[in-house]
């Protein structure tokens, strides 16, 4: 991701959010059809990141997976917490 990232081919969305007891910042980056692998034949997938972190900017939550929907910025926030639904009970 670091190759993409530093040619400006990851997109990022950022938002705050008040959750009762403290303020967080999810950070929510995305490609679509990135290869999986390094080699003419990978399979491309499209690939997002969710970072979500307090106030004093410590990390409360971070993951990353691979799927073979289309990631947009008009749905990249509900995938990203249908597979982080976890974290609810962690706040």
């Amino acid at each position: 991701m670091a190759d993409f990232t530093r040619t400006g081919q990851v997109h990022t969305l950022e938002k705050s959010r008040w959750n009762g007891k403290q303020r967080l910042t999810e950070r929510y980056r995305y490609i679509n059809q990135v290869p999986l692998r390094d080699s003419d034949d990978a399979l491309l997938v499209n690939w997002c990141e969710v970072t979500i972190t307090n106030e004093k900017q410590a990390l409360v939550y971070r993951n990353a997976w691979a799927m073979s929907h289309t990631i947009n910025e008009d749905n990249v926030m509900q995938n990203g917490r249908r597979r982080s639904c976890p974290l609810e009970s962690r706040e």
